[in-house]
């Protein structure tokens, strides 16, 4: 199962920018408390070239040093994540105007993996293979 789970987990947001992706996939960690998946972020954003001011405005919330159609892609990231059925018509012609249809469509699975992985490995409190970090 986990063979077919992580074949699935590569082909997600394959068509967003990484910084993009890493982003919303730390703040819906964040929003979910998931310690795992929170630090594995932290790594992959890092790559990704988002900066520790980054790292620590997501953890509040604050999206202001995003680009316009980052700061789109995380409120919206943010929205599914606390009210999971909350999406509607003003949302996807706000996304529309920054995103493809298949990025919107990498946008939404990659927020809806996120928060699998989150309730799923956040209960196992699983041990990190490196030295946690604080935002």
């Amino acid at each position: 199962m986990l063979g077919s789970f992580l074949a699935f987990y590569a082909t997600v947001g394959r068509s967003l920018d990484r910084k993009l992706y890493e982003a919303m996939y730390l703040r819906t960690s964040l929003i979910n408390r998931c310690h795992y998946c929170t630090q594995h972020h932290i790594v992959g954003s890092k790559r990704a070239g988002l900066t520790l001011e980054q790292m620590r405005a997501l953890k509040g919330g604050d999206y202001s040093g995003f680009s316009a159609s980052e700061q789109v892609a995380l409120r919206y990231s943010e929205k599914l994540t606390r009210t999971p059925d909350g999406a509607n018509d003003a949302d996807f012609a706000e996304l529309k105007k920054h995103f493809s249809d298949e990025q919107i469509m990498d946008l939404h699975m990659l927020i809806g993996l996120a928060n699998l992985t989150n309730r799923v490995t956040g209960p196992l409190a699983l041990d990190l293979e490196f030295a946690a970090e604080e935002l």
